[in-house]
Protein backbone atom coordinates (compact mmCIF):
# COMPACT_ATOMS: atom_id res chain seq x y z
CA UNK A 1 0.00 0.00 0.00
CA UNK A 2 1.49 3.06 -1.05
CA UNK A 3 2.18 5.49 1.90
CA UNK A 4 -0.21 8.86 1.66
CA UNK A 5 2.08 12.24 1.17
CA UNK A 6 1.79 14.94 3.55
CA UNK A 7 1.41 18.49 3.09
CA UNK A 8 2.37 21.21 5.15
CA UNK A 9 0.67 24.45 4.72
CA UNK A 10 2.43 27.56 6.36
CA UNK A 11 -0.18 30.46 5.94
CA UNK A 12 -1.71 33.00 8.94
CA UNK A 13 -4.74 33.56 6.61
CA UNK A 14 -7.05 31.21 8.43
CA UNK A 15 -9.59 31.23 5.28
CA UNK A 16 -7.28 30.58 3.03
CA UNK A 17 -5.75 27.84 5.02
CA UNK A 18 -8.82 26.26 5.47
CA UNK A 19 -9.78 26.12 1.74
CA UNK A 20 -6.07 24.79 0.73
CA UNK A 21 -6.56 22.10 3.53
CA UNK A 22 -10.09 21.26 2.23
CA UNK A 23 -9.02 21.00 -1.41
CA UNK A 24 -5.77 18.57 -0.59
CA UNK A 25 -7.68 16.77 2.04
CA UNK A 26 -10.02 15.94 -0.55
CA UNK A 27 -7.27 14.79 -3.13
CA UNK A 28 -5.97 12.41 -0.61
CA UNK A 29 -3.38 14.04 1.23
CA UNK A 30 -2.54 14.39 4.52
CA UNK A 31 -2.17 18.11 5.76
CA UNK A 32 -0.95 19.65 8.48
CA UNK A 33 -0.81 23.49 9.04
CA UNK A 34 0.91 26.06 11.07
CA UNK A 35 -0.28 29.67 11.39
CA UNK A 36 3.36 31.42 11.64
CA UNK A 37 6.45 30.80 10.21
CA UNK A 38 7.80 30.14 14.29
CA UNK A 39 6.11 27.40 14.33
CA UNK A 40 6.33 26.05 11.25
CA UNK A 41 10.54 25.58 12.39
CA UNK A 42 8.77 22.11 13.82
CA UNK A 43 9.11 21.14 10.07
CA UNK A 44 12.94 21.30 10.52
CA UNK A 45 12.86 18.21 12.88
CA UNK A 46 9.83 16.81 11.45
CA UNK A 47 9.50 17.21 8.07
CA UNK A 48 6.61 16.65 5.54
CA UNK A 49 6.72 15.26 2.13
CA UNK A 50 6.53 18.77 1.08
CA UNK A 51 5.53 22.22 2.14
CA UNK A 52 3.49 25.07 0.90
CA UNK A 53 4.74 28.66 2.48
CA UNK A 54 3.27 32.04 2.51
CA UNK A 55 6.06 34.43 1.33
CA UNK A 56 4.86 37.20 3.76
CA UNK A 57 4.19 34.53 6.55
CA UNK A 58 5.18 36.10 10.20
CA UNK A 59 7.20 36.12 12.34
CA UNK A 60 10.46 35.10 10.49
CA UNK A 61 9.23 35.30 6.73
CA UNK A 62 8.67 32.33 4.08
CA UNK A 63 12.14 33.00 2.66
CA UNK A 64 13.95 32.93 6.24
CA UNK A 65 11.73 29.60 6.77
CA UNK A 66 12.71 28.35 3.60
CA UNK A 67 16.39 29.10 4.20
CA UNK A 68 15.78 27.26 7.79
CA UNK A 69 14.45 24.13 5.56
CA UNK A 70 17.24 24.38 2.99
CA UNK A 71 19.74 24.35 5.61
CA UNK A 72 18.30 21.13 6.67
CA UNK A 73 16.63 18.96 4.13
CA UNK A 74 15.93 18.58 0.45
CA UNK A 75 11.98 19.11 1.18
CA UNK A 76 10.33 20.53 -1.82
CA UNK A 77 8.39 24.01 -1.31
CA UNK A 78 6.08 25.66 -2.81
CA UNK A 79 5.30 29.50 -2.44
CA UNK A 80 2.38 31.47 -2.30
CA UNK A 81 2.61 35.35 -3.16
CA UNK A 82 1.01 38.12 -4.88
CA UNK A 83 4.66 38.66 -6.61
CA UNK A 84 5.45 35.23 -7.11
CA UNK A 85 7.19 36.03 -10.97
CA UNK A 86 9.17 38.64 -8.60
CA UNK A 87 9.63 36.38 -6.08
CA UNK A 88 10.92 33.03 -8.83
CA UNK A 89 13.74 35.59 -10.15
CA UNK A 90 15.28 36.64 -6.43
CA UNK A 91 14.81 33.00 -5.48
CA UNK A 92 17.04 32.35 -8.47
CA UNK A 93 19.45 35.47 -8.11
CA UNK A 94 20.38 33.74 -5.09
CA UNK A 95 21.10 30.47 -6.06
CA UNK A 96 18.25 29.45 -4.32
CA UNK A 97 14.61 27.90 -6.38
CA UNK A 98 11.51 26.73 -5.51
CA UNK A 99 9.80 23.59 -6.72
CA UNK A 100 6.67 25.96 -7.74
CA UNK A 101 5.49 29.48 -7.17
CA UNK A 102 1.47 30.08 -6.38
CA UNK A 103 0.21 33.50 -7.85
CA UNK A 104 -2.60 35.23 -5.56
CA UNK A 105 -5.82 34.43 -5.42
CA UNK A 106 -4.59 31.20 -6.37
CA UNK A 107 -5.81 28.68 -8.73
CA UNK A 108 -7.44 25.41 -7.21
CA UNK A 109 -6.30 23.77 -10.28
CA UNK A 110 -2.80 25.44 -10.71
CA UNK A 111 -2.36 24.81 -6.59
CA UNK A 112 -3.07 20.60 -7.49
CA UNK A 113 -1.21 20.40 -10.25
CA UNK A 114 2.31 22.34 -8.93
CA UNK A 115 1.72 19.82 -5.94
CA UNK A 116 1.19 16.65 -7.82
CA UNK A 117 4.52 18.00 -9.68
CA UNK A 118 6.33 18.79 -6.39
CA UNK A 119 5.66 15.37 -5.43
CA UNK A 120 6.69 13.30 -8.29
CA UNK A 121 10.86 12.17 -7.57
Amino acid sequence: MQRTPTIALVNNDSCLTARLQTLLKREQFQVRTYVNTFDALDLIENPADLAVIDKTNPPLGGLELYRCIRARHQMPVIFMSAWAEELEHTLRGTGMEAQGYIPMPISQTAVIALVRKALIP
